[in-house]
């Protein structure tokens, strides 16, 4: 599926960092990669219960769409919004059109 540029650029203004896990030690203490992958992408904020992969139900401050498929992105990860503010992934969903995946959304706290 593919969106016109000028629609595109207008609706995914909002920019994000994503920054990988480098390691999990023993303690759950997360350590990030030194330097992020920068996405293109529509926030949105509301706060709104979901229900994550492991069954929790939990409270999301916002989702953030990107175009395509952000195949990168694990539930460890974190993501610089563009306000400067780190945020926790909660949960990562695709968006399928017809044959195949158009959309990422990024469930965060």
């Amino acid at each position: 599926m593919t969106i016109e540029a000028d629609f595109r650029d207008i609706t995914f203004a909002s920019a994000i960092t994503h920054t990988a896990t480098s390691s999990l030690d023993g303690y759950g203490t997360v350590t990030y990669a030194s330097s992020g992958t920068s996405y293109r992408g529509h926030l949105s904020w509301k706060a709104q219960v979901i229900r994550t992969r492991d069954g929790k139900e939990v409270v999301e401050r916002g989702r953030c769409w990107i175009y395509g498929t952000a195949s990168s992105i694990n539930l460890n990860d974190k993501i610089t919004l563009i306000s400067g503010d780190a945020a926790r992934v909660l949960d990562i969903d695709l968006l399928y059109d017809s044959s195949s995946p158009y959309a990422t959304v990024i469930h965060f706290t």
